[in-house]
């Protein structure tokens, strides 16, 4: 199956290189014949009929990949379509040759026909909303922001049906994300186990009295990549208990908890982010077993203790998974403020991490921001390391 595979890439390799080389020797060949420019420009002529070689070539190259693509999952019999969306995804990026409008995905609907997939255009925010909501819109379907859409006031998705397929921004945005309410999970989507890419809110005012919140989303065990929030805020507001537990905690300005293989990439932070209570992160609040990478903060972060610039508890686990936080940079500054009821609590604030636990990496990371805390353990990097499974790396 590797073998044919390669032998099909290269072929198409092979075939994309001709077609030009061959373009180019008879331009040439016309001109030294004494054959005009304006013959070889005219409608139907030289330069035209390339064109629409070229473009067919091209589709024909993308039905190729695609039947590859649909042919490997058979023979693999997997069970999971999530890598096949993916695929598909960069197919339709590579075939746009940038941003992605309607009639692409027009084009390229037609190609999935036989596949029984179809991608989506998302205009405005209802059709947000219809997201694992209507049948036409499954929580695992394939969606392509084509517009900027002014205003979203409710979450996609929820914890117990997370957003499992492919949303691509595409460029857009969202002008205004406004969430207020008293429950965990909260963001522009709830919870992700599969693909968020390319989205950006200009405008984030998410506020609640739970835990795993955050810009672009509450709970992430997926993708998140290329993602911006501007401005704004995102808060929780949960105060911990006599016992010093509750679940108002876990608050990120991209994601409130990214843990079990869940990534985040290339995503930046403008916002304030504040938690009254633990796990406040300027990227994600808790990342346990999983990874963020090439992340950058600017926003103020402000909470109680484990605080971090980008992330406030990095937390792996022994033959489970580390938990990763490599080449980040912060500028924001970073607070700490221990307040008289929580006996318990130690601040642990730094400007990378704030408490980097079981097998926390951090690797390549820079802070600029200034970090204050009011009690121990704070720290330009990591306000403190595990004494055992702890490592940080330069």
């Amino acid at each position: 199956n590797l073998q044919l595979k390669n032998k099909k890439k290269q072929k198409l390799k092979e075939k994309g290189i001709t077609l030009i080389a061959l373009v180019v020797t008879i331009i040439i060949l016309l001109i030294l014949a004494g054959v005009t420019l304006n013959i070889a420009l005219s409608g139907d002529g030289l330069f035209s009929k390339a064109r629409q070689a070229a473009d067919e070539y091209n589709q024909k190259s993308i039905e190729e990949k695609l039947q590859l693509m649909y042919a490997e999952k058979i023979m693999e019999d997997n069970d999971s379509s999530s890598n096949v969306k993916s695929d598909v995804t960069s197919v339709l990026e590579e075939m746009a040759g940038g941003e992605i409008t309607q009639k692409d995905i027009e084009e390229f609907n037609k190609l999935l026909e036989p596949y029984n997939e179809e991608v989506k255009g998302i205009i405005s925010a209802d059709e947000l909303a219809k997201i694992g909501q209507d049948e036409k819109y499954p929580i695992d379907g394939v969606y392509v922001q084509l517009s900027d859409i002014e205003r979203l006031e409710e979450k996609i998705g929820s914890e117990e049906k997370p957003f499992e397929g492919i949303y691509n921004g595409n460029g857009k945005s969202i002008k205004e994300l406004s969430i207020t309410t008293e429950s965990d999970c909260e963001g522009m989507f709830a919870k992700n186990e599969g693909t968020i890419k390319n989205v950006t809110i200009n405008s984030c005012q998410v506020n609640s009295n739970g835990g795993r919140i955050g810009g672009i989303v509450g709970f992430n065990k997926g993708l998140i990549e290329n993602c911006t929030v501007s401005s704004g805020s995102v808060v929780s507001n949960g105060k911990a208990n006599d016992n010093g537990t509750k679940d108002g905690s876990r608050v990120g300005g991209i994601c409130g908890e990214n843990r079990e293989g869940g990534i985040i990439r290339n995503c930046i932070n403008y916002a304030n982010v504040k938690g009254m209570y633990k796990l406040v992160g300027g990227i994600c609040g808790y990342n346990r077993t999983a990874s963020i990478e090439k992340c950058r903060n600017i926003g103020e972060i402000n909470g109680e203790h484990q605080v971090g610039g980008i992330v406030g508890d990095a937390d792996g686990e022994p033959g489970a998974g580390d938990s990763l936080i490599s080449e980040c940079i912060n500028e924001g500054d970073i607070m700490g403020n221990v307040e008289e009821f929580l006996e318990t609590a130690s601040g642990q604030v730094g400007g990378i991490c704030g408490y980097a636990w079981k097998n926390a990496l951090v690797i390549k990371c820079e802070n600029k921001g200034n970090v204050n805390l009011n009690v121990n353990y704070v720290g330009g990097i990591a306000g403190i390391l595990h004494r055992i499974y702890g490592k940080l790396h330069k």
